[in-house]
Formats: C-alpha cells, structure tokens, sequence
C-alpha cells in the first residue's frame, strides 16, 4: 500500500466569481501533507482541470497563472496561510487524513470548505475534489505537455521555495549598474541591498510597479531597492532571488558577472518605505476616515474661539468695572 496519498480540489462561490485550485500530498504513515498549493483566482480557466492532472500539472498551472498576474495576491495568501496553520493542528490533520484513508469525500469536502469559508466569507462554496494513492515517480510526471514550458520557466523558483513563500507575488529584475562605485555581481552576498529595475513586460511586472508607484506622470519607471534573498552560482552565471516588499520577489540571471551594482543607499530604502505605506492607505482595514483632518481644524477652531471670547469678556467686564 502506498504511503502518499495526491489530493487536488476545484471550487467556486455561488456567483462563480471566485475560483480555488489546490493540490496536497499527504503521507498517511507519518501523519503529515508534504507539500501543498493554492491559488485564488477570479478567472474560471483556472478550475478547468482534467481528471487525469498529476501533481506536476496542476502545480505548473498555479503557476503559469501566478507567473501572468492572473490572480487574487490576498486571498491566495490567507488561504495559504490559513491551511497552513491548520495542518498544524493534530485535530484536524488527523481528521484530513482519516477521510483520505476511508474515502470519504463528502467529509473531506466539508472540511476544506470550512477553509474556504473563513477566506472567502461565504457558505455557499461549490467543491469538487478528487484524491488517490501515488507513488514519490508519480510526483514528478507531467500528463499535459502544454504545461511543460511553464513548469521550466519556475524551475529554478520552486527550488527555492523556502525563500519565497507560497502565494507571493514573483517578477524579473534587471540590476542597476554602477561602473565605478558599484559592488561585483560575483561579490554580492544574501542581505545586501541593491537597486534594481523591473520592466513592463508582462502583467505581473506591471502590478509590481503599480503596487509600488514606480511609474511616475511623465511614464518613466523609477529604480527600486531590493535585498537579495538567495543566490545560486552555475558555470559561469549566478542567479539571484531579491526580495521587494513582503510578499513580493523577482528574479535575475546574471551573466556578465563582472559588472558592478548599484548598493541602495538610506535614501532609497526610505523612499521605498514610503511607497509601500502610500500604497497601504487602499487597505479597508487602515483606511482613515477623511474627516480626521477636518475635526482636527474644526477642534482647533473651536477652542480659540472660546479662548478669544472669554479674553473679549473679560476686557469689557474690566472697563465697565
């Protein structure tokens, strides 16, 4: 009997705006899920799986919608979170693997939908799952060829998985070249912080430039500072993973590696601070109310009035006395 067990669900809320794809392997002898994926999209195409996928698929399909932007960056990440954080819980990763191990996909089906509810705020989640037993071969197959590209394209970031964590948002980059007083690509270390730049390529560059005001009113892309998370060296060419913001990270190939880069200085980190806290104001949770402002002035109105009206009283209670 096999050891692993290939989880992979569809669902969509009653509107059929929100779509959920998400896969798991789960190992019924330790007790554990080994790895798992989810994405949250509003693009029905992404629910349209056949029943045939291998975890290979599947996965390489979250990520060709990941890689295009077409995605929903927040939902994702709770819903990632949220099951991570489940599968921590003895209870309920003993209860996800029992339904498993007896196929019961009714309640199987009940429990993931619990996630569900908590992301989406709604109770009525349509889900379809399908799970199977698989051996570690069975893993790495591909069925649909047409996701091959896509899974060659993230390769060399699912490698690096424990640097970037699931749901984030990944780009390119390009660095931005100091001749004179720039550090060697070859010398950089994991931590140093450089400025880089991202080009309107495709649509995830653009939502990153976006998120974080690049672009300013004469459509020019300004710089941005980034520090570097990961770096792997390979015949003659380095590959770097840098870290944007929380949640945001691109990637390079570096071949010339003698170049010199531009270190970001304190006054590019501020103004990338600054961004990110502009950009946080769109937050309902943050949101100030737009009177804050105006009770303020109207506060301050008020009390000198008061002020100016008992000087004036007491000036006319003086002369008269």
């Amino acid at each position: 009997m096999s050891e692993l067990f290939f989880l992979k669900f569809v669902a969509k809320d009653s509107i059929q705006r929100t779509h959920v794809l998400f896969c798991a392997v789960a190992n019924q002898q330790k007790n554990t899920v080994e790895k798992f994926e989810a994405l949250v999209s509003y693009s029905p195409e992404l629910i349209n799986i056949q029943t045939d996928f291998t975890y290979k698929d599947v996965v390489s399909k979250i990520q060709k919608f990941m890689i295009e932007g077409n995605y929903v960056q927040n939902a994702t990440l709770s819903f990632t979170n949220t099951f991570k954080n489940s599968i921590t819980n003895e209870s309920f990763l003993m209860e996800f693997i029992y339904y498993i191990q007896t196929e019961n996909g009714d309640k199987l089906n009940e429990l993931l939908k619990q996630q569900l509810v908590k992301i989406l705020g709604k109770n009525d989640v349509y889900i379809n799952s399908k799970f199977y037993p698989i051996s570690k071969d069975d893993m790495d197959k591909i069925h649909d060829s047409k996701f091959q590209d896509a899974t060659n394209e993230v390769s060399q970031v699912n490698d690096s998985a424990s640097v970037i964590p699931a749901g984030a948002i990944v780009t390119n980059f390009s660095f931005v070249l100091s001749p004179v007083n720039g550090t060697r690509a070859d010398e950089l270390k994991v931590n140093d912080k450089v400025m880089i730049k991202i080009s309107p390529e495709n649509e995830v560059s653009n939502n990153v430039i976006n998120l974080l005001s690049l672009k300013d009113d004469a459509g020019i892309i300004r710089h941005a500072p980034a520090t570097i998370a990961e770096i792997k060296r390979n015949q003659g060419e380095i590959f770097y993973i840098v870290k944007i913001i929380d949640g945001v990270f691109a990637k390079y190939v570096e071949t010339e590696i003698a170049v010199r880069v531009k270190i970001a200085t304190n006054e590019s980190l501020s103004s990338n601070s600054k961004s990110i806290e502009e950009f946080e104001i769109y937050d309902n949770s943050k949101q100030k109310s737009p009177f804050t402002g105006l009770n303020l002035n109207m506060t301050a109105i008020l009390v000198g009035g008061a002020i100016s009206f008992i000087v004036i009283a007491w000036i006319l209670v003086s002369v008269l006395l």
